[in-house]
Protein backbone atom coordinates (compact mmCIF):
# COMPACT_ATOMS: atom_id res chain seq x y z
CA UNK A 1 0.00 0.00 0.00
CA UNK A 2 1.16 3.40 -0.43
CA UNK A 3 0.31 6.87 1.27
CA UNK A 4 1.06 10.31 -0.34
CA UNK A 5 1.50 12.93 2.44
CA UNK A 6 0.37 16.50 1.43
CA UNK A 7 2.46 18.01 -1.80
CA UNK A 8 4.65 21.20 -1.21
CA UNK A 9 2.01 23.86 -2.89
CA UNK A 10 4.43 25.60 -4.78
CA UNK A 11 1.89 26.54 -7.19
CA UNK A 12 -0.11 29.04 -5.44
CA UNK A 13 -2.99 29.97 -7.86
CA UNK A 14 -4.00 25.81 -8.05
CA UNK A 15 -5.11 23.33 -5.47
CA UNK A 16 -3.75 19.93 -6.51
CA UNK A 17 -5.32 17.09 -4.63
CA UNK A 18 -2.09 14.38 -4.42
CA UNK A 19 -3.85 11.01 -6.12
CA UNK A 20 -2.21 7.61 -6.12
CA UNK A 21 -3.11 6.15 -10.02
CA UNK A 22 -1.57 2.81 -9.87
CA UNK A 23 0.90 0.71 -7.74
CA UNK A 24 2.18 -2.60 -9.61
CA UNK A 25 2.86 -5.92 -7.26
CA UNK A 26 5.82 -7.22 -9.63
CA UNK A 27 8.27 -4.43 -9.74
CA UNK A 28 7.52 -2.56 -6.69
CA UNK A 29 6.42 0.79 -8.25
CA UNK A 30 3.71 3.07 -8.19
CA UNK A 31 2.79 6.32 -9.69
CA UNK A 32 0.72 9.29 -8.35
CA UNK A 33 -0.68 12.27 -10.14
CA UNK A 34 -1.53 15.88 -8.74
CA UNK A 35 -5.37 16.75 -10.17
CA UNK A 36 -6.27 20.30 -9.46
CA UNK A 37 -9.51 21.48 -8.22
CA UNK A 38 -12.45 22.00 -11.01
CA UNK A 39 -14.52 24.89 -9.44
CA UNK A 40 -13.42 27.89 -8.50
CA UNK A 41 -10.89 30.46 -9.58
CA UNK A 42 -8.30 28.17 -9.61
CA UNK A 43 -5.30 27.51 -12.30
CA UNK A 44 -5.90 24.22 -13.97
CA UNK A 45 -2.22 24.15 -15.04
CA UNK A 46 0.73 23.47 -12.85
CA UNK A 47 3.70 25.85 -13.24
CA UNK A 48 6.17 24.93 -10.75
CA UNK A 49 7.56 21.42 -9.54
CA UNK A 50 5.75 19.78 -6.20
CA UNK A 51 7.02 17.24 -3.55
CA UNK A 52 5.53 14.72 -1.65
CA UNK A 53 6.66 12.47 1.04
CA UNK A 54 5.29 8.90 1.00
CA UNK A 55 5.54 5.62 3.04
CA UNK A 56 5.18 2.38 1.25
CA UNK A 57 3.89 -1.07 3.40
CA UNK A 58 2.92 -4.49 2.63
CA UNK A 59 -0.70 -4.87 4.22
CA UNK A 60 -0.80 -6.77 7.31
CA UNK A 61 0.68 -5.96 10.70
CA UNK A 62 4.31 -3.82 11.28
CA UNK A 63 5.84 -3.20 14.36
CA UNK A 64 8.55 -0.42 14.55
CA UNK A 65 10.03 -0.25 18.43
CA UNK A 66 7.20 0.28 20.30
CA UNK A 67 5.04 1.25 17.85
CA UNK A 68 2.51 -1.05 16.33
CA UNK A 69 0.99 -0.92 12.75
CA UNK A 70 -1.87 -2.24 10.53
CA UNK A 71 -1.87 -1.77 7.07
CA UNK A 72 -5.31 -3.38 5.56
CA UNK A 73 -7.74 -2.30 2.57
CA UNK A 74 -11.66 -1.65 3.01
CA UNK A 75 -13.44 -4.79 3.03
CA UNK A 76 -15.80 -3.15 0.19
CA UNK A 77 -15.66 -0.29 -1.56
CA UNK A 78 -16.21 3.20 -0.35
CA UNK A 79 -18.74 6.20 -1.96
CA UNK A 80 -19.71 8.85 -0.33
CA UNK A 81 -21.92 7.03 2.80
CA UNK A 82 -20.01 6.33 5.46
CA UNK A 83 -18.37 2.85 5.77
CA UNK A 84 -17.22 1.36 9.15
CA UNK A 85 -13.45 -0.72 9.00
CA UNK A 86 -12.73 -2.85 11.33
CA UNK A 87 -8.83 -3.78 11.89
CA UNK A 88 -7.97 -7.41 11.87
CA UNK A 89 -6.45 -6.94 15.00
CA UNK A 90 -8.08 -4.48 17.66
CA UNK A 91 -5.60 -2.55 19.64
CA UNK A 92 -5.12 -2.29 22.90
CA UNK A 93 -8.11 -0.96 25.27
CA UNK A 94 -7.88 2.65 25.47
CA UNK A 95 -5.69 2.81 22.37
CA UNK A 96 -6.76 5.22 19.69
CA UNK A 97 -4.55 4.89 16.94
CA UNK A 98 -3.53 7.60 14.02
CA UNK A 99 -5.05 6.79 10.65
CA UNK A 100 -4.07 7.64 7.54
CA UNK A 101 -5.99 6.44 4.30
CA UNK A 102 -6.35 7.05 0.30
CA UNK A 103 -7.44 4.92 -2.78
CA UNK A 104 -6.11 3.99 -5.48
CA UNK A 105 -7.95 5.51 -8.84
CA UNK A 106 -7.37 6.31 -11.86
CA UNK A 107 -10.37 8.82 -12.13
CA UNK A 108 -9.13 12.10 -13.08
CA UNK A 109 -11.43 14.87 -12.90
CA UNK A 110 -13.32 15.78 -9.68
CA UNK A 111 -10.43 14.22 -7.11
CA UNK A 112 -11.24 12.73 -4.04
CA UNK A 113 -10.33 13.83 -0.71
CA UNK A 114 -10.59 10.87 2.14
CA UNK A 115 -12.72 11.75 5.43
CA UNK A 116 -12.28 9.96 8.74
CA UNK A 117 -14.12 9.57 11.23
CA UNK A 118 -14.59 8.03 14.60
CA UNK A 119 -11.76 5.73 15.09
CA UNK A 120 -11.45 3.33 17.98
CA UNK A 121 -8.82 0.88 19.03
CA UNK A 122 -11.55 -1.47 16.62
CA UNK A 123 -12.22 0.18 13.40
CA UNK A 124 -12.70 3.62 12.23
CA UNK A 125 -15.52 5.22 9.39
CA UNK A 126 -14.88 6.57 6.12
CA UNK A 127 -16.15 8.27 3.13
CA UNK A 128 -15.28 10.07 0.02
CA UNK A 129 -15.27 13.45 -0.33
CA UNK A 130 -15.06 15.86 -3.44
CA UNK A 131 -14.80 19.38 -4.13
CA UNK A 132 -18.16 20.75 -3.07
CA UNK A 133 -19.06 22.25 -6.58
CA UNK A 134 -18.40 18.99 -8.15
CA UNK A 135 -21.91 17.01 -7.04
CA UNK A 136 -23.82 19.28 -9.25
CA UNK A 137 -21.56 18.43 -12.31
CA UNK A 138 -21.58 14.50 -11.70
CA UNK A 139 -24.48 11.52 -11.30
CA UNK A 140 -22.72 9.59 -9.65
CA UNK A 141 -19.03 8.96 -7.15
CA UNK A 142 -17.31 5.49 -8.50
CA UNK A 143 -16.84 3.81 -5.09
CA UNK A 144 -12.70 3.09 -4.66
CA UNK A 145 -11.21 0.65 -2.21
CA UNK A 146 -9.93 2.49 0.42
CA UNK A 147 -6.04 1.77 1.55
CA UNK A 148 -4.98 3.14 5.37
CA UNK A 149 -2.37 2.28 8.04
CA UNK A 150 -3.33 2.56 11.64
CA UNK A 151 -0.47 3.21 14.35
CA UNK A 152 -0.22 3.84 17.65
CA UNK A 153 1.04 7.03 19.12
CA UNK A 154 4.23 7.72 20.02
CA UNK A 155 8.17 7.74 18.52
CA UNK A 156 10.50 5.08 17.97
CA UNK A 157 13.54 4.61 16.18
CA UNK A 158 13.86 1.93 12.80
CA UNK A 159 16.61 -0.20 12.02
CA UNK A 160 18.46 2.73 10.15
CA UNK A 161 18.50 5.11 13.07
CA UNK A 162 15.78 7.14 11.71
CA UNK A 163 12.75 8.32 14.41
CA UNK A 164 9.07 7.76 13.64
CA UNK A 165 6.91 9.46 14.90
CA UNK A 166 3.04 9.21 15.07
CA UNK A 167 0.68 11.55 16.53
CA UNK A 168 -1.89 14.37 16.42
CA UNK A 169 -1.23 18.04 16.58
Amino acid sequence: AVFTGPISYENTTTVPVNTVTSVSNDNGKFMFNLFPWNFGSYSQTLTNKETTDFIVMGLGEHNIDNIRMVVGKSASRVGTDSVWVAFSTPFEEGVTPVVIANVVSKVTRYPYMIKILDITNERFAVKLARQEGSYASIASTTQQYVYYIAATPGEAKTGDGKILSVGRN
